[in-house]
């Protein structure tokens, strides 16, 4: 290597966020063109326009700051006070708002609004923050309020639980309860952590299972998440920093899926950034304490879900990686990296040989056989292998089945462009000023060791997610964006604060942060997944996702009336089969549905949702409209309706 060449690498090093920044906007015209001709999409493509814009724009600005991020000027008490009346006058309104509802069960554009502004609030009053014990810890309280406004009141709104998976893990949970005793040749019967937490909260509460996951997972989920990427972002940057990263999380939209659809990932998911900080910070001061607690959490996640700890694995090596990313840079020494790695193996070591006796080793090789292709998994398993309820996965182009083509179509040329656009942009602008936070870690001021690293596996796993979603493979991207989106709420809340230092003015800062902080929060919660009843910006989109009570009826009164098989919506099966109807065979009818043909279906009773038919119904990781309506289909077919009770109708083949 010649001097020269070593000099230039030198200042691209030394200079990694300039380097970086330059490289993206390079790169990102090819991944604009790609995203474009391969997904077939303009939607895609914004996510290579986005990383050109983030980068140049911060190539462009860098220069200009005059603010510090460590340095922020703090509010008098007045404005400190005047800043909790206005947030909970909001939480007020908010309540009074989803009280009175017009609709039963949709939240009104209203709360959406309050929740936002209350976020916006918080953003200025953290920017403001006082340096005092009491601010912080009052700031996180009122974080968490927000979180689990956004998570309970999802659930508030339906007579029961919201999701179709969690319906399998409701049946498991009641079946153990029960039993008193985990029952055998299920999937998760080797993995009941989740259950067992579940159901011992019913125990000792009383509550039935929905209020029960409430204030157990759900409060876990959200409070703990908010707490350890605060704890993090103050390690890795500093309090300001750690407090917007928890408000950031709290209103991503992937977060508050997992929030309120209560099942063993979404407790298992918690432990990760536990485990990262006991071995970012503990381990210096308790180096015992800390190898004792994380071995207890590793243990929790390999007894709770498959798909976690392989998430978990992939961290801790990510971020040793980092470290070792970090050294090779000729940075600062990564003391202390070493132990990543040990865990990293350990942790592995004990997952794989925990998985041999129920046979999980087997789905993982059967998986890497077929290439991780999703249609060639949930259609042909593996001969006598267990497996958990099958979840959704959107097909790849190259699936031309009547119903992922009918899908594709639906997507591609019903639903507007621009309604697809916001659908997303909330959660494509949150990578965005991620990558603005994570230019400014890297840069020589701010440059912390353990913040490259954390970086660096935040970018890692985004990357699976990304890359899984533009090679349609099986990495079940939903549970990757929500770990991609704890990870990465550190660089976001740096990105805002940096941005928000720009003026150099405090009010203009102020101002600028709780405008973005507003956009982003309110982009992110009114867009599905993490809106699941109000249909007012997303019309094609946005579906229902739990049951009204008359449907409940409507599913009991059926199984009384009728013996034989049921046809219902896929989304509808799980909450027959497994509770309001388990002595009938149920059936999904999902081909039919899409096609209008029921010819197929006169030896059973065929249930039709008001919602399947006039409103977008789940079906396949996505959404769907009809563009028929099935009960006249049905009526014109020469099937009989023999019941209806306002939400369903039911039909009887012909005779």
């Amino acid at each position: 290597m010649t001097e020269r060449l070593r000099s230039t690498l030198s200042r691209a090093i030394d200079h990694l966020d300039v380097t970086l920044a330059a490289l993206g906007c390079i790169l990102a015209v090819p991944l604009t063109i790609y995203l474009q001709v391969a997904m077939r999409s303009p939607v895609f493509a914004v996510a290579g326009i986005i990383v050109f814009v983030t980068c140049l724009a911060y190539l462009l600005i860098r220069r200009r700051r005059s603010g510090s991020l460590r340095e922020q000027p703090q509010a008098t008490p007045r404005v400190y006070l005047l800043l909790n009346i206005l947030f909970f006058g909001l939480l007020t309104y908010s309540i009074l708002a989803f009280h009175l509802r017009p609709e039963l069960y949709t939240r009104p554009l209203g709360y959406f609004i309050a929740l936002a502004a209350m976020a916006a609030v918080l953003a200025v009053e953290v920017f403001f923050l006082s340096q005092t014990r009491r601010a912080t810890h009052l700031a996180i309280v009122k974080v968490i309020a927000v979180g689990l406004s956004l998570a309970w009141s999802q659930l508030l709104i339906y007579p029961d639980i919201v999701g179709s998976d969690p319906w399998y893990h409701r049946w498991l949970t009641l079946s153990i309860l029960d039993a008193g005793y985990v029952p055998v040749g299920h999937h998760y019967s080797w993995m009941p952590g989740m259950h067992l937490v579940t159901g011992a909260t019913s125990l000792v509460t009383g509550l039935d299972y929905k209020m029960a996951t409430m204030l157990s997972l759900s409060l876990f989920q959200v409070a703990g998440t908010i707490l350890f990427v605060f704890v993090l972002g103050r390690i890795i940057h500093s309090a300001r920093a750690g407090l917007i990263a928890a408000l950031v999380v709290c209103v991503a939209s992937w977060h508050l899926v997992y929030a309120y659809t209560t099942m063993p990932n979404s407790m298992a998911m918690v432990f990760i950034p536990i485990v990262i900080y006991l071995l970012f910070r503990l381990r210096q001061q308790n180096p015992g304490a800390s190898f004792a607690l994380s071995a207890l959490f590793m243990a929790t996640v390999i007894l709770t879900h498959n798909m976690a700890a392989v998430m978990l694995g992939g961290v801790l090596f990510c971020v040793w990686l980092g470290f070792e990313v970090h050294r090779m840079f000729r940075y600062q020494a990564a003391a202390g990296a070493r132990i990543l790695l040990v865990a990293t193996i350990l942790f592995t070591g004990a997952t794989l040989s925990y998985w041999t006796v129920p046979g999980y080793t087997g789905t993982l090789r059967y998986l890497a056989q077929i290439g991780f292709r999703g249609g060639d998994y949930f259609d042909r398993l593996p001969p006598g292998h267990v497996t958990p309820p099958p979840e959704e996965v959107t097909p790849p182009p190259a699936d031309t089945t009547p119903l992922a083509m009918a899908v594709a179509h639906y997507h591609e040329h019903i639903v507007p462009f621009g309604e697809r656009l916001f659908n997303q942009l909330g959660f494509l602008l949150f990578f965005g000023f991620a990558a603005i936070g994570a230019l400014a870690m890297l840069s020589r001021s701010t440059r912390h060791r353990s913040g490259f690293a954390f970086v660096f596996a935040g970018l890692m796993i985004l990357a699976v997610a990304f890359f899984g979603i533009i090679t349609h493979r099986i990495f079940l991207e939903e549970r990757w964006n929500h770990l991609s989106q704890v990870l990465l709420a550190v660089p976001v809340g740096v990105g805002l604060l940096w941005i928000a230092g720009l003026p150099g003015r405090k009010a203009i800062g102020g101002a600028l942060i709780a405008l973005m902080i507003f956009a982003l929060a309110f982009l992110m919660i009114v867009a599905p997944p993490a809106n699941v009843d109000n249909r007012t910006l997303s019309p094609n989109t946005v579906f229902r996702g739990g049951f009204a009570e008359s449907e409940f009826q409507a599913f009991g009164a059926a199984a009384t009336i009728y013996d034989g098989a049921l046809g219902i919506d896929p989304y509808g099966v799980r909450p027959l089969r497994l509770t309001l109807a388990p002595d009938n065979e149920t059936s999904s009818i999902v081909v039919q549905l899409v096609s209008g043909n029921y010819s197929d279906c006169g030896d059973m009773l065929v249930l039709i949702r008001s919602e399947v038919a006039t409103q977008p119904f789940p079906l396949r990781g996505t959404s769907f409209r009809l563009d028929h309506d099935p009960r006249q289909a049905l009526t014109e077919q020469g099937f009989s309706k023999v019941y209806f009770g306002g939400e369903v109708a039911a039909f009887a083949g012909p005779s």
